[in-house]
């Protein structure tokens, strides 16, 4: 479920899917869209809502899909900016997910305006009930004012 809701989250409102980094997946991440962003990094201006969007297929079964979205900048441990449950925005398959599932999720991201001008890493990660990582994906962002 977590690979699922992690590819959801990653895929956004472009025609064709971003290339990203698989950082350890156990379900199948078919494609990650994300809106205005065709090419890496992916620029984000601050206080503007972004729409995120993945396609995978599970290999597990679980109940729900905790999603975080982490920013990994250097020196400093990582900081999550967005949490919630990838069930609650799937606009293709449904939760419980089983083996098998194809599901499309699709979030909204918000750029916080306090977040400083930087380029980082972003991590896009699920989880499914027993623990595992279904979705692992990395981005390069450029954030601007």
């Amino acid at each position: 479920m977590f690979k699922e809701i992690i590819v959801l989250v990653l895929a956004a409102s472009c025609v064709s899917g971003l290339a990203f980094t698989d950082c350890g997946s156990t379900a199948t991440v078919h494609a990650l869209r994300i809106q205005g962003c065709t090419a890496q990094p992916c620029i984000f201006r601050r206080g503007q809502t972004y729409i995120i969007e993945m396609d995978v297929t599970s290999r597990s079964n679980s109940n729900a899909l905790p999603l975080t979205i982490t920013g990994h900048p250097p020196i400093i441990p990582p900081i999550t900016v967005f949490s919630g449950n990838a069930c609650t925005m799937l606009t293709a398959g449904s939760c419980p997910s089983a083996p098998g599932n194809f599901k499309t999720a699709r979030i909204p991201y918000t750029v916080g305006n306090l977040l400083p001008a930087i380029s980082l890493p972003v991590r896009f990660t699920v989880r499914d009930d027993s623990g595992a990582t279904p979705v692992c994906g990395q981005i390069q962002v450029q954030i601007q004012g």
